[in-house]
């Protein structure tokens, strides 16, 4: 059969806010996205997703990166800060995710095929805030004290869409994305990224890692991903009122193998090379915002 039309996004209707949520379950006395897995979890009407339970976890103070920030796009795996015209964004990438999302999902350390990707980050140059019905005024809706938002626009086994809003200050902390690729769009503000790179297994809970990037994205909406081992452990900080959205795939699932584990830095600051130990993140939440873009329907 021949590949499907591409299908216009249509608005979702309302725009109500949901109240603040913390929406992690407890396995074995600590938190633990897989309880319940996202896309089990989605309005119907919508397809809008609830916030995965990985979100929910407490931030803690970090440690040091090495030195300081170097240029944006110096070290961030495929960042680019191209821009598309304003409007044709979100129909080019939804339309390729729909088609080409199990294809994208191989997981582990398998590499999506080169066509896809050139393909995802191309459509992602073209998608602007105002194509997902994201603006800086939504940092005053954050109440949770963490000053993060979360937008969930499609989560399913294969791949979660999402859209995270973070008020000036705001840290998303130091955290891993096992055996998964993301792709994402800076949409607008400034965040410093501090990426590491995981060396060898998991030994007694800790991870060794080599410090990949320091760096500073923005304020020019900016294209960017990360691999299993490229830049996988990361940590974001909002220079300035700022928003990204992102695609995860394959989707968080421990089941599988694919929990998403916090940490602390330790070792010499002045050193690339340092120990991440896992901690576990008890009171951080962030609020669930309505998602105001138009929908994905796979």
């Amino acid at each position: 059969s021949g590949s499907p039309q591409a299908q216009a996004p249509q608005a979702v209707g309302s725009c109500e806010e949901t109240p603040r949520v913390s929406p992690y379950r407890s396995i074995a006395g600590r938190p633990s996205f897989g309880a319940t897995l996202p896309w089990a979890c989605q309005t119907q009407a919508s397809g809008i997703a609830s916030p995965p339970l990985w979100a929910a976890r407490t931030r803690s103070p970090m440690g040091g990166g090495g030195g300081g920030p170097t240029p944006a796009g110096s070290s961030i795996a495929r960042l680019s800060t191209a821009s598309g015209a304003q409007g044709t964004g979100v129909a080019a990438i939804f339309d390729l995710l729909r088609n080409s999302r199990h294809r994208l999902s191989g997981g582990g350390l398998v590499e999506p095929p080169k066509d896809i990707i050139g393909a995802l980050h191309a459509a992602l140059d073209g998608l602007g805030a105002a194509d997902l019905g994201v603006c800086p005024e939504d940092t005053s809706k954050i109440a949770a004290p963490s000053g993060i938002g979360y937008q969930g626009v499609y989560a399913g086994p294969e791949m979660t869409l999402c859209i995270f809003i973070l008020r000036k200050g705001a840290v998303i902390p130091l955290h891993d994305h096992p055996g998964m690729h993301v792709y994402g769009r800076l949409l607008f503000g400034r965040l410093r990224v501090r990426s590491y790179d995981p060396e060898g297994p998991f030994d007694a809970g800790t991870r060794r890692a080599v410090l990949r990037s320091d760096t500073v994205i923005g304020p020019s909406p900016t294209t960017y991903s990360l691999g299993p081992e490229e830049g996988n452990v990361h940590e974001l900080e909002a220079l300035e009122a700022s928003a990204f959205f992102d695609v995860l795939t394959p989707s968080y699932d421990p089941r599988t193998g694919r929990d998403c584990n916090y940490y602390r830095r330790e070792g010499d600051v002045n050193s690339k090379h340092c120990v991440l130990l896992p901690v576990d993140l008890w009171d951080f939440s962030m609020d669930t915002l309505a998602y105001r873009g138009p929908a994905f329907t796979p």
